[in-house]
């Protein structure tokens, strides 16, 4: 709720306005009948205070005045009508200090309650707004000079950047009110000027340069034409009243990129190796980046269409300001089974539509990892004699069931417990985002310790472990190693 003031800063409160048409005709002086007989059933107290209730009517579209509308206070009943400037009072006994309603009236609008309250002794101000529409009739205005710029109205909520097929330009309503809100009257219209203060500046203007406002609404018009590269766009409207300049704040508006062109259409995965072979409903998120011919971002809410050779993925995704759009891919059926690459491998697809309908696409090839299934260790034992200084070299391999490496983020360690020995190689590994067959071998090599002068003879066992989203896994061996 918002508030008015009394005359001596009591708050009065405003409520939303009723929703039905009300007029004072036909059921409507049925209902002031009503309200009248009530109010001559209820008897005063002994005691009696005049109270009084005053504003100004106006239509709640263009805030002009409205003569001739009729207001009806609750409680006590009280009509009066509008003067010639939307303006009425009425004064009535009061009491007590209590809450009513104050409703105006006008054929062809819709009407306007407001709550109130009264105090004994004193004046509350309360402004009524009739709800026009199209078939409202005028309601003559009569303003001072022109004192503000408003923007009132834009369409469309954003353009492109032209010579690529998409809407290019947008028109911006503006109104000059005088110091009281009131939009001006032909009497005191004034010739308005627009100019972009900042921009692109890559073709990007306005048209007119200057315009009249309209002698009825006060309002004015302009278009903004696109030039070829996006971005804000800053405009300000201003007007010479006597030897004052005055204008609107700047108003920012956005130039987005046009349609979809083949060679700015990317996209990628937030995984190329997705560990998802043997689990349903992990995800990977996929991400497109579209553009323009001009290497602009192309228009917010541009449709990107996806489609999978593995898995489950979203139909489709939305640009947004920058021209990403992203989807989720979902581990599940179908398994993947490239005619080239093989199984675990699928092709996500990803296509849009550009300038005179163009199919404009691209596509990836995603890795469906499993569980470290494969994993071996050769040879299978070692024995290091006294003096030996060659070692041992050990080569072992981990991959799912298809021989694909682990997903990213995996890890291998190389330990050993039992009789001291030197380990070097692959022994400490995280795997990349890779799709590689090479992330799948690797090697190490085992030595006596001998910068260890308290080292003894014995058994030593050498294990190995990888853990990670394919899941964790272990193999071991042991050994012999003297000295």
């Amino acid at each position: 709720m918002t508030r008015h003031q009394t005359s001596n800063n009591r708050a009065v409160l405003r409520t939303a306005a009723v929703p039905a048409r009300k007029t004072l005709g036909g059921g409507g002086a049925a209902f002031l009948a009503a309200l009248l007989l009530l109010s001559c059933s209820n008897p005063s107290g002994p005691k009696r205070n005049e109270a009084k209730i005053q504003g100004v009517v106006y239509r709640n579209d263009t805030r002009t005045p409205v003569p001739g509308a009729t207001i009806v206070l609750e409680r006590p009943v009280s009509v009066a009508t509008a003067g010639e400037g939307g303006s009425y009072s009425m004064a009535f006994t009061a009491d007590t200090t209590y809450i009513t309603n104050v409703i105006a009236t006008m054929p062809g609008f819709r009407s306007d309650t407001e709550q109130v309250v009264v105090v004994p002794q004193k004046t509350s101000t309360v402004d009524l707004y009739l709800r026009a529409d199209t078939s409202s009739p005028v309601t003559p205005s009569q303003s001072g000079d022109a004192a503000n710029i408003y923007l009132v109205d834009f369409t469309p909520e954003f353009i492109s950047v032209s010579g690529t097929g998409a809407n290019d330009v947008a028109k911006l309503t503006f109104q000059v009110r005088d110091a009281h809100g009131t939009p001006v009257d032909s009497a005191h219209g004034v010739t308005v000027a627009f100019s972009i203060t900042n921009g692109p500046s890559r073709g990007e203007y306005i048209f007119p340069s200057s315009a009249p406002t309209d002698p009825r609404t006060g309002k004015v018009t302009v278009s903004l034409n696109a030039g070829t590269k996006s971005g804000v766009v800053q405009i300000l409207a201003t007007a010479q009243v006597g030897t004052k300049m005055i204008g609107s704040e700047p108003v920012r508006m956005t130039i987005f990129g046009g349609l979809p062109d083949q060679a700015h259409f990317s996209i990628a995965p937030q995984m190329y190796n997705f560990p998802g072979l043997d689990w349903l409903n992990r995800t990977d998120q996929i991400m497109v980046l579209v553009g323009d011919k001009y290497s602009n971002p192309v228009q917010p809410r541009t449709a990107v269409y996806f489609e999978t050779a593995g898995g489950v993925v979203d139909a489709s995704g939305y640009t947004d300001a920058a021209g990403l759009a992203g989807v989720t891919l979902r581990s599940g059926n179908p398994i993947g089974n490239d005619p080239v690459y093989g199984p675990g491998f699928a092709y996500l697809k990803a296509r849009t539509v550009g300038e005179n309908g163009a199919t404009v696409k691209d596509s990836i090839l995603i890795l469906f990892s499993g569980f470290p299934t494969e994993m071996t260790l050769s040879p299978s034992s070692f024995n290091l004699p006294v003096g030996d200084q060659a070692g041992e070299v050990f080569t072992y391999r981990i991959a799912d069931r298809f021989g694909h490496p682990m997903a990213e983020g995996a890890a291998v360690n190389v330990t050993s417990d039992g009789a001291p020995v030197v380990l070097s190689g692959d022994v400490n590994l995280e795997f990349p985002d890779t799709q590689s067959s090479s992330w799948t071998t690797f090697h190490f090599k085992v030595n006596r310790k001998e910068s260890d002068p308290g080292a003894k003879s014995g058994n030593v066992a050498i294990n190995i472990k990888v853990t990670g989203q394919n899941g964790n896994r272990s193999i071991s061996l042991t050994g012999y190693v003297a000295y």
